[in-house]
């Protein structure tokens, strides 16, 4: 067996060039949430940030809905950048968790071995994947 990539992947930890590595890497496991639809949750604050961009009404105020605001600008964001689609906020929530691990990374890596670093890393990734629909793009990954 070739020890060749093996000696890659050290050769990257010893580099410095893990926060690349990992966050290139945790961009790659979570791609495919990037096609999931939006769930019950995310339809109704979509619906909600959009009456906001396009007509100006105040989030809340025609819906049913009663949770913490903080998520209602996140889908305007989308809306603004990407248009009403789907692919749009599940875009914006894949950057922004893409930074997360990547900070994950970078905190954990101020304390312990980049080895465990990157393990850090890609463990957020697998667990974001690993719940699928459930978490993809609720407010609480945002504030992870």
């Amino acid at each position: 067996m070739s020890k060749a990539p093996i000696r890659f992947i050290l050769s990257i930890f010893h580099n410095k060039r893990g926060p690349l590595f990992a966050g290139g890497l945790s961009a790659f496991i979570m791609s495919g949430h990037l096609l999931l639809p939006l769930g019950t949750d995310n339809s109704v604050y979509q619906s909600m940030a959009l009456a906001f961009v396009r007509f100006g009404r105040l989030p809340y105020l025609g819906s049913w809905d009663e949770n913490f605001p903080g998520i209602i600008p996140i889908h305007a964001v989308a809306i603004v950048l990407f248009g009403n689609s789907d692919l749009g906020f599940q875009l914006v929530s894949w950057i922004l968790n893409v930074a997360a691990a990547t900070l994950l990374y970078l905190i954990v890596r101020k304390y312990l071995s980049e080895k465990v670093s990157i393990t850090a890393s890609i463990l957020y990734a697998l667990y974001y994947v690993h719940s699928a629909i459930l978490i993809s793009g609720q407010r609480d990954v945002f504030v992870s």
